[in-house]
């Protein structure tokens, strides 16, 4: 079971202009400077910090203890106002454990980084910033990536994901394919992205609300 804790998408107040997204690459817990360390949250921060540490062989963003991360969540929204849900995360045609309520299948690399957070707005008119050789390959590819646009975008959910496997597989074969083409075209060359099935899982707020002195 893989279970990631995740907020707001990353850089949601610098970057205006991006549909709804619900996907891997959102904002992790962080440490409250206004809490002491012995605080609540901030204890529920170093438990999901200290997760990756123990487990060589485990992301850094995935915990598997069910109870902590609910703990954290409601821990969070008590004393921060942040909230974070709990999604769990799987591979292939894997069933989830405990997660409920499917969000959309998402491309992402370690759980983490996503090609589908911009809402695949890839289609670029203007070139620049590229050596000449690059940009003239540019140009050369510009009407495969524009068609995967055309294709793929009108098929994302109102989470900013796939609601099929089979359609986010053929989605990312054809970015793959064009990466290969031109090396750098998206996440510095890397072309380890897989998709992954994103579960919500039910929190329930704790009531009366946790309490900890400041």
């Amino acid at each position: 079971m893989r279970l990631l804790i995740i907020g707001e998408p990353v850089g949601k107040g610098i970057v205006k202009k991006r549909p709804t997204y619900r996907g891997t690459y959102r904002d992790r817990p962080y440490f409250c400077d206004q809490f002491g360390e012995d605080h609540e949250v901030n204890k529920a921060f170093f438990w999901f910090i200290q997760q990756g540490k123990e487990d060589a062989s485990n992301d850094l963003d995935i915990v598997c203890d069910l109870g902590k991360a609910k703990e954290l969540a409601i821990a969070y929204k008590s004393y921060t106002g942040q909230e974070f849900e709990i999604v769990e995360a799987t591979l292939g045609d894997e069933q989830p454990s405990v997660g409920r309520q499917f969000l959309g299948y998402d491309l992402s690399r370690g759980f983490f980084n996503s090609l589908l957070w911009y809402g695949l707005d890839i289609c670029y008119h203007r070139m620049g910033g590229w050596d000449s050789e690059r940009e003239d390959l540019l140009r050369l590819i510009q009407p495969l990536i524009c068609l995967v646009e055309q294709h793929f975008k009108p098929k994302l959910n109102a989470n900013g994901l796939f609601d099929d496997y089979k359609t986010a597989k053929w989605c990312l074969d054809c970015m793959a394919s064009i990466q290969t083409i031109c090396p750098d075209w998206f996440e510095s060359g890397e072309n380890n992205f897989e998709v992954v099935g994103l579960h919500r899982v039910k929190v329930e707020q704790a009531e009366p609300a946790l309490s900890a002195t400041v």
